[in-house]
């Protein structure tokens, strides 16, 4: 996605962070289990 704007994509920013947390996440759970 890209925006002609200038202004940062922000929705993007969030979904890199919520992919990276949650691949954390489930890799936390599986040691458990």
């Amino acid at each position: 996605m890209e925006t002609d704007t200038g202004r940062p994509l922000a929705k993007d920013i969030v979904e890199i962070i919520v992919a990276e947390t949650t691949k954390v996440l489930v890799e936390k759970v599986a040691k458990k289990i």
